[in-house]
């Protein structure tokens, strides 16, 4: 027998592969061990607690798990090792006098203290007992062990065995098997046919999408935290019809339960390729039940389910069950040499939930008699390790139980899950020839109760059209300031007859309707006018801005066909340089001549909301830009929402400060108008924050527009000024859209300007500029804001690939209906087809719905959640990361003042990474990129700590204000390089055990573990050798949170008190 390492063990063997990884798992974070699990059972009848400690004491000298312990120090393995003798811990209270709510009340203090109590791994028993009697002839029995000891099967034949020792039945005169014998033979007989058969099998695995944090964090802080449970049990008629569906397929419950789950997770991570877990149970199959030892034999394996839309429920049930039957014969590997055999890359997770169909002896019935006493089992607590845990008891009646973690699925979100699954069941059991496609986790009436609740029909459209709703102003308001620009002030009536005149001479050119006229004007007053007079001819406007290059310039005059542009003698010339000449076209100069070939005036016609307003350009997935053509409706309705979002009224000065290549700058010119307010018009230049802020005091302004990365910075301007509020004037109104929002920055503006309303804007060009509108309530839990409510005349969806709506709170596509939709992208009939979808839930003849393509959930307060966009999700080493969360985790350093993050794809060969820059807080003080990544790693997931972090002087933003991204440099490298040898004893230790169980031929100081190939299960033979070779122990959790040899050795020396390293 093998050395047990240090005390007295009359035996010991391997761990098995699930017991090591549960090994890993307590000694990473020993605080919260995910596997102590407590049994409940109230015990009706008089119970003699002599005989029934006595009884325990009979299981426990028969049974040697109980008498075990986990040793693992000074080993080449860690060993389960079995003492001579280990007394019971048994705890004998008495309740009876109190009454129910004060029992209640100390059961849950009671069961926080146990859990907290926990379990040292390395100290027998691993099992505990109280009793606790609560009336007469009633006791509560607490069982708490760790799952490390035993399964399922073997819970069952303990209980058999204590009720036959409790009443009097001699133990069985055989020995107990011995569990190590069957742990050795847990292990596949042959690994290297096993780990081959899953590199096949998890082929084109790059990662699982994750289950979607359900919580409503507005929760009583009570049902927020630890874990919780929901049981269902299938009726008569849903397990004949379960019955039958097994019949007709020749497959079993097991197989139905998985492919179920598998279309489930399907729809909740939209994926057609899902991974979960299984357990597989690795009892040799031909020894007898009553010859079967106690304890843990059952491991976790992967189950993959593909989820073959067009294959009928029968095929595709084979299909699966072939599948899962193949991987069960390969369970006896560890899930670390799993993942490590099939090249996926360290830190990926294989799967966040698991499915367990338990069909052993006595599964369904966890309970025992001995004479007149009846102990039957209430319920199980304990952590999952995992946020959602699927148990099912495969009986005459099945019993589906869900263990959730609350802080990623609450009460609610398990429910609908649940739900789900028995609607896929009942879909898949009641028409077995039907597609798999066709099997949806929502009922017909369920799904169109989603739309009526979140999607309610919208406000009618304006039937009149913007430039008559802004003459209505003119009439009223004529000597009221309507647009500033610089020393330029125009007045209503001013900037009616300025825009009249442009408007006669565009009609005499022949401009009308469908006419595209384009605006090559730089920023300033006439820009208004041109705007104005190009809709009062009735002509399409197409704003082009003098910043943008020729070639980009003129890709748009040639693809929008512009028979017209409106321009000024400044620009004229360049119209006629050989980049932009082209076919000779007419231009009208504001403030001179026209110039070039006219047209015939054009045939007078009434204007209708259905003409185009507008056509603006946005950048092309192809990278060629493309037209979205804006009808006046969809322009016209749009004003009128933001006018209600925002309340702007007469006295508002509203600042213009968008591109004006952007929709947005129409939104920000037209609607002030329509109310009668003041437009002020930045000038050419981007201010900066300290200019903005005295434009903003000098001119009253109080409603204004910023790109999220520019007003980060204006807030940093406010923060360092000893009187913000004297720097803001009237501003009321701060609105941010564009680019993803982080609750930081809205609570640095709350900080800074508690008055002022803080309003994040959301809608993409195709649904008319704003479709949606989310007020800061001053706190949030997610670090990227919320985008809100639809506006009234918007009809948003969540919608599947097959436009069926998503359920609550889970992901999928944003798609705007009604009004605002455009009418597409003129001269491309494919990708307008493709984007522009009719709408399956309008009962309006004809509706069309836009697919944003960006990724979203309706949150049960009916505001929109954007998650992302769905064709560049960034995912690293398998997992869903936020660049938002670490940009927010990194201006939390105090050495950094501006952060980014973005995805680098750049190094041919190397997976991708996330990247960042900084600036520093400080001038002169510039932040260390190695005590920054350190410093993320305990604010973020391992995935998302960037791959190198570069200091810049400043960050660089484009004209728009927005993160210039194609202007970043290239990232630095890691730190001081991953080849540095080490410089001290411990470092040259250290790095000594990494080569030699890593196998590498060395170990630079700043390489990072699990990028050299570590898992959790090498992480175990470094701390034990590591340990050894440097003459102390060395907690597994502080190489998980120092996976560098630098880090490690700096750790080492923090622990012992900040000792040298020589």
């Amino acid at each position: 027998m093998t050395d047990a390492g240090p005390g007295t063990a009359e035996d010991s063997w391997p761990l098995t592969p699930l017991q090591s990884g549960m090994l890993v798992d307590a000694l990473r974070d020993p605080e919260n061990d995910a596997d102590l699990v407590q049994h409940l059972f109230r015990v009706e009848g008089e119970l003699d607690i002599d005989a029934f400690g006595a009884a325990w004491r009979s299981v426990i000298r028969r049974h040697s798990v109980f008498r075990a312990e986990i040793r693992w120090r000074d080993l080449a393995e860690p060993r389960m090792a079995v003492l001579p003798d280990v007394p019971l811990s048994l705890t004998v209270l008495d309740w009876s006098l109190l009454g129910p709510a004060e029992q209640d009340e100390r059961f849950d203090a009671m069961l926080r203290a146990d859990q907290a109590r926990g379990f040292r791994l390395d100290t027998a028993p691993l099992s505990r007992i109280a009793v606790i009697r609560v009336a007469d002839a009633a006791h509560l029995v607490l069982w708490t062990s760790h799952h490390i000891l035993m399964d399922g099967w073997s819970r069952t034949l303990v209980l058999r065995e204590l009720a036959a020792a409790y009443a009097g039945d001699a133990a069985p005169e055989r020995p107990s098997p011995r569990f190590g014998d069957f742990a050795v033979r847990a292990r596949s007989s042959d690994a290297a046919a096993s780990l081959a058969f899953w590199r096949t099998e998890l082929s084109g695995f790059t990662g699982n999408a994750p289950l979607p944090e359900m919580v409503d964090r507005r929760a009583e802080p009570g049902k927020s935290g630890g874990t919780g449970e929901h049981s269902v049990l299938l009726d008569e008629t849903k397990t004949a019809a379960l019955r039958e569906l097994c019949r007709q397929a020749r497959v079993t419950q097991a197989t139905v339960f998985h492919a179920a789950w598998g279309l489930l997770l399907g729809h909740y991570t939209r994926s057609r390729d899902v991974l979960f877990g299984s357990t597989v149970s690795v009892r040799p199959l031909d020894v007898p039940d009553d010859e079967q030892p106690i304890g843990l034999l059952i491991n976790t394996i992967p189950a993959r389910v593909r989820v073959d839309r067009d294959a009928t429920v029968v095929d595709w049930l084979r299909a699966n069950q072939k599948r899962l039957a193949a991987a069960r014969e390969h369970g006896g590997e560890s899930l670390a040499e799993v993942q490590a055999a099939t090249g996926l890359e360290p830190g990926t997770r294989l799967f966040d939930s698991v499915m367990v169909c338990e069909n052993y002896p006595g599964s369904s019935d966890d309970r025992w008699s001995a004479g007149q006493l009846r102990m039957n089992l209430i319920r199980r607590f304990g952590q999952t390790g995992y946020p959602l845990f699927v148990t099912v008891w495969l009986g005459e009646t099945p019993r589906i139980v869900l263990e959730h973690q609350r802080e990623h699925l609450d009460e609610n979100a398990v429910r609908d899950i649940a739900e789900g699954l028995l609607t896929i069941l009942d879909t898949l059991a009641a028409d077995p020839s039907a597609l798999v496609g066709s099997v949806h986790p929502l009922t017909p009436s369920a799904r169109a109760g989603i739309v009526d609740r979140y999607s309610p029909p919208p406000a009618p459209t304006v039937s009149r059209l913007v430039h008559e709703l802004i003459g209505e102003q003119i009439r009223r308001r004529g000597t009221a300031t309507a647009v500033v620009c610089g020393d330029v002030t125009l007045s209503y009536a001013e900037l009616d007859e300025a825009a009249d005149t442009l408007a006669r001479r565009l009609r005499g050119e022949g401009i009308g309707p469908e006419r595209v006229v384009g605006v090559f004007l730089d920023r300033s007053a006439n820009l208004v006018v041109a705007l104005l007079a190009v809709l009062r001819a009735g002509g399409v406007y197409l704003p082009l801005d003098p910043a943008l290059p020729d070639r980009r310039l003129r890709l748009m005059l040639d693809d929008a066909g512009v028979s017209a542009v409106v321009t000024e003698q400044a620009l004229l010339s360049r119209l006629d340089a050989p980049g932009l000449s082209g076919d000779r076209r007419l231009a009208l100069c504001v403030d001179g001549p026209t110039s070039g070939p006219s047209s015939p005036a054009a045939p007078a016609r009434a204007q209708h909301p259905e003409d185009l307003a507008y056509l603006v350009y946005t950048s092309g997935s192809t990278g060629t830009p493309k037209g979205v053509a804006i009808t006046h409706a969809s322009v016209a309705t749009n004003c009128r929402s933001i006018e209600q979002l925002y309340e702007i009224h007469a006295d508002d000065v509203v600042l213009q400060f968008s591109s004006i290549g952007f929709d947005a700058s129409l939104e920000q010119a037209l609607t002030p108008l329509l109310t009668g307010a003041t437009v002020l018009l930045r000038d050419q230049e981007v201010w900066s924050p300290d200019k903005l802020l005295d434009v903003v005091c000098a001119y009253g302004v109080t409603v204004m527009e910023l790109l999220p990365e520019y007003g980060w910075e204006v807030v940093r301007t406010l923060i360092a000024h000893p009187d913000p509020a004297a720097r803001m004037g009237r501003l009321r109104l701060v609105t941010v859209g564009g680019d993803v929002v982080t609750t930081e920055q809205l609570a640095e503006w709350r900080q800074v300007a508690p008055h002022v309303r803080a309003v994040v804007s959301y809608g993409p060009t195709e649904g008319t500029i704003t479709a949606s509108g989310w007020t800061y309530p001053g706190h949030s839990d997610s670090p990227v804001a919320l985008i809100g409510k639809p506006l009234a005349h918007i009809r948003a969806y969540v919608l599947d690939d097959d436009f069926n709506p998503a359920p609550a709170r889970v992901p999928g596509e944003i798609c705007i209906g009604g009004v605002a939709v455009a009418r597409g992208y003129p001269g491309r009939l494919a990708i307008t087809a493709d984007r522009f979808a009719p709408d399956p839930w309008s009962p309006e003849p004809g509706a069309r719905l836009y697919r944003t393509g960006d990724l979203g959930r309706w949150l049960p307060s009916g505001d929109l959640e954007f998650l992302g966009r769905m064709d560049d999700q960034v995912k690293i080493r398998g997992t869903r990361v936020e660049p938002a969360e670490v940009v927010t985790a990194l201006r939390a350093h105090p050495t950094v003042g501006q952060a980014a993050v973005v995805l680098n794809r750049s190094t041919p060969g190397v997976s991708p990474s996330l990247v960042g820059y900084v600036t520093p807080a400080t001038a002169g003080v510039n932040p260390e990129p190695a005590r920054l990544r350190e410093f993320l790693r305990g604010e973020v997931p391992a995935a998302a700590v960037p791959s190198s972090i570069t200091v810049l002087a400043e960050l660089p933003f484009n004209a728009s204000g927005k993160l210039d991204r194609a202007a970043l440099p290239a990232p630095a490298g890691p730190g001081t390089g991953g080849s540095d040898g080490p410089s001290t004893p411990l470092e040259k230790a250290l790095a000594e055990v990494w080569a030699e169980v890593l196998g590498a031929e060395r170990v630079g100081v700043h390489e990072d573990f699990f990028d050299l190939g570590g898992h959790s299960l090498t992480m175990l033979r470094v701390v034990a050798r590591a340990g050894r070779a440097v003459g102390r122990e060395i907690p597994l959790r502080l190489l998980f949170r120092n996976p560098t040899v630098a880090s490690l050795a700096t750790a080492l020396d923090a622990a012992e008190g900040g000792g040298r390293r020589d």
